[in-house]
């Protein structure tokens, strides 16, 4: 999991110094855990709720010294509590972590140790691989902090909405035509924008379990290419897309947190093929694709 956020400046020159000192403490402590080693799998859980358990001291500190600070010409009250409630929903995903890990401890370490035991035989070494094990370990929560973080909301969602905010947040509608991030420029009507985390999770809830936020807006491969006045058309299949378009393409299998956090990086070449990995949502929309184009 991530560190809790570094505190904006503008937020910071509200607190009072020694709420500033307080944090900065916090953060020494934190850094002292994780650079402990830790030598099993039961030692490694006992460091991730020592470490979750500081982060969310970390934050209610912050928001301690934000409700009691005082708005400025600078800095208004709407700004201050817009930013607590960042933090709350920041809160809330480390809470559930720490939860599961104390409640489902024995299954935890159960899966983590089905998910090493193929390395282990492979490597010939007793030793736990800490790397393979922060990987196997984001596999395992970060399903269980979603159900969970799922479960504590129900709230309208409309698609239509979603699927506007999609495309304004890429500009990637023009006129009629929009941009599909796996195939480029079509007709508005036929480009749909598919949800693949629980749809009451927050911004702040997604960055947390999977990394990223502000930063994938400005990545190359989310930026529509400038030219949507090529030919615009119907694809078949979407899979028969994807394989004309990713021919000769070598891919490396990302880890387990990069399949996670990536999705549309589910698709491994494979011989001739493509084999979908961990990521179920890919294969039901390919699926789902492949269905509509035979209907």
């Amino acid at each position: 999991m991530l560190n809790p956020p570094v505190i904006p400046e503008r937020m910071s020159s509200l607190l009072p110094e020694a709420r500033r000192i307080k944090l900065r403490e916090n953060r020494q402590r934190h850094a002292s855990y994780a650079s402990a080693a830790s030598t099993t799998i039961s030692e490694f859980l006992e460091e991730k709720i020592l470490s979750c358990e500081l982060d969310m001291e970390y934050l209610k500190s912050y928001k301690g010294g934000l409700q009691q600070a005082n708005p400025t010409d600078a800095i208004s009250k709407e700004d201050i509590d817009e930013e607590v409630g960042k933090i709350l929903n920041r809160f809330e995903p480390l809470y559930e972590e720490v939860k599961i890990l104390k409640r489902q401890r024995k299954y935890i370490i159960e899966d983590l140790e089905v998910d090493m035991s193929d390395l282990k035989k492979q490597k010939q070494d007793k030793d736990v691989d800490v790397a393979l094990l922060e990987r196997a370990y984001t596999n395992t929560i970060v399903p269980r902090v979603m159900a969970a973080s799922g479960k504590q909301r129900k709230g309208s969602f409309k698609q239509s909405n979603f699927r506007k905010a999609v495309l304004n947040f890429y500009n990637a509608a023009d006129n009629d035509s929009a941009y599909c991030h796996l195939t480029g420029w079509w007709q508005s009507k036929d480009v749909r924008a598919a949800h693949l985390v629980p749809k009451s999770l927050t911004s702040e809830e997604v960055s947390y379990l999977f990394g990223g936020l502000e930063a994938v807006e400005y990545m190359p491969q989310n930026t529509p290419r400038k030219s949507p006045k090529r030919r615009i058309g119907r694809s078949p299949s979407l899979r028969a897309t994807l394989r004309e378009q990713l021919k000769g393409v070598q891919f490396l299998k990302p880890s387990y947190a990069d399949t996670t956090k990536v999705n549309i990086a589910g698709m491994l070449r494979n011989g001739n093929g493509f084999e979908v990995l961990r990521v179920q949502p890919i294969r039901r929309i390919l699926e789902g694709c492949d269905r509509k184009s035979r209907s």
